[in-house]
């Protein structure tokens, strides 16, 4: 134990506090191996141990003129000689210095749009809009690439038989040459037992020029919509119209036409119309 040998050590490189928009061009090594001399003893300890303290690079050794990232051989010698025993000798290292180009990005916010599939426990809905917090992600890239990315999808996900609100960490969808900020956000998906409630909606025909009377047949529409509990109260037949464009009706040979919501509330998303298509009569009258 107390005969000189040679053992080759691994100490591992640690990346520290680089800004976002800084890109790499060559992979960053991530050891440095080290051949040193000593006793027996002291290598059995180096042996035993393995944990050597990180070269650490920071954004102290940008050369922001040349764009590189530099750790000159004599900064790697130093951190070693603190992290080696005294009486250990360095015989040599590789890579004996570390040079690394990388290019500076561009940067913009995008919006996060969910990517999956939800299927609610029967009798249960999604019962608004599904949202991410935060709803937006810094992305940094080239701007060719940058030009061309509208949105970040979150990973594929699937949810299914779910009676409950949803809440949960999610990943986003990974881009290759881009650097998202952040890598994952919380996804809420609400989801609420639905019921179904029926309304009855007048046919307002539109646009119907001066000397002309629109007769319908049915004058209204019963509307079935699936809603969910807590806004039963508040769907009534202020929220829905029916309009009809005289044009459509004067360009029909059938004379009949089929019927579509023209305005509902965003959030109900299933609905029937009973029935889903009317006739009608034009009568031309006279001008006075």
């Amino acid at each position: 134990m107390n005969q000189e040998y040679e053992m080759e050590l691994s100490v591992p490189v640690r990346y520290k506090d680089f800004p976002k928009d800084i890109v790499f061009k060559q992979s960053l090594p991530e050891r440095v191996n080290v051949r040193v001399k000593d006793k027996g003893n002291v290598l059995l300890n180096y042996s035993l141990a393995r944990n050597f303290r990180p070269i650490e690079i920071t954004e102290n050794n940008l050369n922001s003129t040349e764009k590189i990232v530099t750790v000159t051989q004599s900064e790697i010698e130093s951190h070693l000689q603190k992290s080696l025993a005294v009486t250990t000798y360095v015989i040599d290292f590789s890579p004996s210095q570390l040079d690394v180009s990388y290019s500076q990005q561009f940067q913009k916010s995008v919006p996060i749009t969910f990517k999956g599939f939800v299927n609610p426990r029967s009798g249960y809905g999604v019962s608004g809009e599904i949202v991410t917090s935060p709803s937006v992600v810094m992305i940094y890239t080239d701007k060719t690439r940058l030009d061309s990315i509208k949105s970040i999808s979150t990973i594929y996900t699937e949810v299914r038989n779910v009676k409950s609100s949803v809440t949960q960490k999610i990943k986003l969808e990974e881009i290759e040459g881009v650097i998202f900020e952040p890598t994952e956000v919380s996804l809420t998906i609400p989801i609420e037992e639905f019921t179904e409630k029926t309304l009855e909606i007048p046919i307002v025909c539109v646009n119907v020029p001066v000397g002309y009377t629109v007769r319908t047949f049915p004058t209204t529409v019963m509307v079935r919509s699936s809603v969910p509990l807590s806004k039963y109260k508040d769907l009534s037949e202020r929220g829905f119209t029916i309009d009809v464009e005289f044009a459509d009706m004067e360009q029909s040979i059938s004379g009949m036409l089929p019927l579509k919501l023209t305005t509902k509330p965003d959030w109900i998303s299933t609905h029937t119309l009973i029935p889903d298509k009317f006739e009608f009569v034009l009568e031309r009258r006279p001008v006075l």
